[in-house]
This record gives C-alpha cells, sequence and structure tokens, in this order.
C-alpha cells in the first residue's frame, strides 16, 4: 500500500509504504530535482541580502499562494544544491530560477523515478 505524504516543499515526491505482512512502515524523502545547465530558465545574479526565502517570494509571488515555501526549489535548480535557506547569499553568486511551468510540470508532477513496491 503506498500513500502520498505531505512534506513540505516537494510533497508529491514523498512517499510511505506500509507493509501489511510485517507492519513496517518506511518512508521516501523528496527526490532531488534534476540539474540542467542546459535550461532556458532566468538568472539570478544575487545581490547583498538576498535569501532563498527572499527570491522565491519575489519570482513566484504572482503564481503560488505561499511562495516562500519554494525556496527548496531554487535551492535544489542550482549546479551545487544550497542546503541552508537561512543564509544570506553571497553577492555576485549567479542562480537559476526554475520557471512556474517546470514547477507545475516536475516540481509538483508526478513522481521523478520508479516508485518500489512493496
Amino acid at each position: 500500500m503506498a500513500n502520498t505524504v505531505f512534506l513540505r516543499g516537494l510533497a508529491i515526491h514523498g512517499m510511505v509504504y506500509a507493509d501489511e505482512s510485517t507492519g513496517a512502515v518506511h518512508l521516501t524523502i523528496p527526490e532531488r530535482l534534476p540539474y540542467d545547465v542546459n535550461n532556458e530558465w532566468p538568472l539570478h545574479i544575487c545581490k547583498e541580502g538576498d535569501t532563498l526565502f527572499n527570491l522565491a517570494i519575489a519570482y513566484y509571488k504572482d503564481v503560488y499562494p505561499v511562495p516562500c515555501d519554494l525556496w527548496e526549489v531554487i535551492a535544489q535548480a542550482q549546479e551545487y544544491p544550497i542546503v541552508d535557506p537561512s543564509i544570506p547569499l553571497p553577492e555576485g553568486l549567479i542562480l537559476q530560477i526554475p520557471t512556474p511551468d517546470y514547477l507545475s510540470a516536475t516540481a509538483f508532477g508526478q513522481s521523478l523515478s520508479s516508485t518500489p513496491l512493496i
């Protein structure tokens, strides 16, 4: 039996599985979004004080009801993912900003890989 578990952000990619024969419950963490150097996403050159939270709000405020939750998508979209959203980003750092179309199709779409069966 498999059910989607709400894991903040990339909710659909975290799954829970219950093995009815043993009663064991297995939880997978969200999958990392694929990095694509050849995408046509807009680039953002970081300024002093930029954080993943304020970038998510700036880029997604008119698209999603809680845009600050999308910091994780921006963090994972980089060649070297950013792990701490609270740390100000270095001035001059160039980030790829995933488009809303990408978010709908991939980040919040179907699973990025095959789901194991129990």
